[in-house]
Formats: structure tokens, sequence, C-alpha cells
């Protein structure tokens, strides 16, 4: 009979850690989906101002003096023309890496979840077994105990 309460307990115990795992499983994935939103909110941020670069390196004011003129040659010098050439590529070399990692990480989400499905599915079926077993073991305990009276 106290081997039946010793296995119990130990059934009991390997539940408890089975259900444990599955939590802190559950909560990487949760981490892993937020990391991801935050990737994409900051690759739409770089495309936001990629856009702006890009249309003030194309854009002209109607203010514009004349070329040769002493008033062109101070405007020249205080904005050089490859300034923003030189950002719109450093956002599109930005936005290129978050589009990369945001490859990678949609690859290993979905590998995470599918082998966090593969591992609830199991842990599932082995706390359906455990459970089965300490009924079983309940009830020959209980049958035991009342054919010691």
């Amino acid at each position: 009979m106290e081997q039946w309460r010793v296995e119990s307990k130990r059934e009991k115990d390997l539940r408890k850690r089975l259900e444990v795992e599955m939590k802190n499983r559950e909560d990487k994935l949760v981490r892993m989906e937020s990391d991801m939103k935050q990737l994409a909110l900051s690759n739409e941020d770089l495309r936001r101002q990629l856009e702006v670069a890009m249309a003030f390196s194309k854009s002209t004011s109607p203010l514009t003096p004349k070329p040769g003129t002493p008033a062109a040659t101070l405007a020249q010098a205080k904005s050089p023309p490859t300034v923003p050439c030189t950002r719109c590529e450093s956002f599109q070399s930005r936005i290129h890496e978050l589009e990369n990692m945001e490859v990678h990480i949609t690859a290993e989400k979905a590998r995470l979840e599918s082998q966090y499905k593969a591992y609830v599915a199991d842990v599932g079926h082995l706390l359906l077994c455990v459970n089965l077993k300490f009924v079983f073991l309940l009830n020959r305990l209980h049958s035991m105990s009342h054919r010691d009276f």
C-alpha cells in the first residue's frame, strides 16, 4: 500500500513538472510573438522615414536660387546633395536587415509553434496516462484499505 502512495506522489509531481514546463514554453512563444510585432513596427517606422527622406531628396523648392548666383553657391554649401541619398541608402540598408530578421523570426516562430503544438499533444497524452494511472492507484488503495477492515 505504501508503494502505491509513493507511486501516486511521484505521478502528481510529474504532472506538476509537465504543467510548469508547458507554461514556460507557452511564455517563450508569447515573447517571440511580441518581439516579432516590435520588429514589424520598427520596419514600418523605417519605411516611413525612408519615404520622407526620398521625398525630401527629390523635392525642389520654388525658392531655389538660380544656378551660378551667390545664393545658389551658399545653398549648395549648406546642404550637399549627397546627404539625403546617403541617408536613404542607410534607411534602405536597415530596412533590408529588418526584413531579413523578420523572415528568420517568422520561420523560427513557425518552427516553435509546431514544436509547441507537438509538445502540448505529447504532454496532454502523458497527463491523461498519469491521470488514469493515478485514478487506478487511488481505487486500488481505496479497495485495499477496505479489505483491511
